[in-house]
């Protein structure tokens, strides 16, 4: 690839453009579920935005969705197998230096620059697709059970730290001693980890569940499942996505007064990133 067209202004895609390519990989995934009974749910920022601006959050870039367990890993098998498929699911499966606990589905035509980083040949636009899993049906085990995972997963960011943080000497050999222990076990290993835990409970048998795939959030992403026993459609950007059914619960649970508009200086985009056509 001739690397110098990725830092060309010329080449970058606006806004506009970007959420126009997650939209419509949000239009496929939904063209799949429905044609495989496949369960899905806008969710975080992208129900949200559903209820509240009928479309994306004006600030906002991304698309996140939820399906319970049995049809996370049932999207994954069926369309990991469609011939001729636009877009490519990324896991820790597919990817050797995909660090994530959740899937994406990504549009490979295009190309996503990060701040941080030069440019990655396998990251493009896409949108998040995250397992909803059953648990405890004791609340207070079910907030452990999400501790578990949580502390799992940031033994995962250790693995891929490249700093100390600390000039006082012994916390910087302790810490110095720790992430490389962390390192050496390498992050796939506390991925599955996490995943052990995540799956322990099957989501129709469960009182509880939730995405307990990110460190956001905390405890407020526990749900009661009769929350998400049935669907609705709602409208993003012209066209009718599946909701849950107790979408104002969640967003509640959440976000408190969901309806009410941040500040003017909470309105910006979280990501910080460029992306282009290749």
């Amino acid at each position: 690839m001739d690397t110098s067209k990725l830092f060309e202004k010329n080449n970058q895609l606006n806004d506009s453009e970007i959420k126009q390519i997650s939209l419509e990989i949000l239009l496929e995934v939904d063209k799949f579920c429905r044609n495989h009974s496949i369960r899905y749910f806008l969710s975080y920022g992208t129900l949200l935005g559903a209820i509240r601006h009928q479309g994306f959050i004006p600030w906002d870039d991304d698309i996140d969705i939820v399906m319970p367990r049995e049809d996370y890993e049932k999207f994954i098998a069926l369309y990991s197998s469609e011939e001729n498929s636009k877009y490519k699911i990324v896991t820790m499966e597919t990817d050797a230096y995909y660090h994530l606990p959740f899937m994406k589905l990504m549009d490979p035509s295009t190309l996503k620059v990060e701040a941080i980083d030069n440019y990655s040949d396998v990251r493009g636009i896409e949108i998040d697709i995250f397992p909803l899993d059953g648990l405890s049906d004791n609340y207070s085990k079910a907030c452990k059970q999400l501790r578990k995972t949580q502390l799992i997963l940031k033994l995962r960011n250790l693995s891929l730290y490249k700093g100390h943080g600390s000039k006082n000497l012994f916390t910087f050999s302790f810490k110095l001693f720790f992430t490389k222990y962390c390192k050496y076990r390498g992050f796939k290993y506390w991925l599955k980890k996490a995943e052990v835990i995540a799956k322990k409970y099957k989501f129709n048998q469960c009182e509880y569940v939730g995405n307990i795939s990110t460190l956001d959030y905390g405890n407020r992403q526990i749900f009661k499942k009769e929350f998400f026993l049935d669907s609705v459609d709602v409208i993003f950007e012209g066209h009718y996505f599946k909701a849950p059914k107790e979408y104002k619960y969640i967003l509640e649970q959440l976000y408190g007064n969901y309806m009410e508009l941040p500040p003017i200086d909470k309105q910006v985009s979280h990501h910080d990133f460029y992306s282009i056509k290749i």
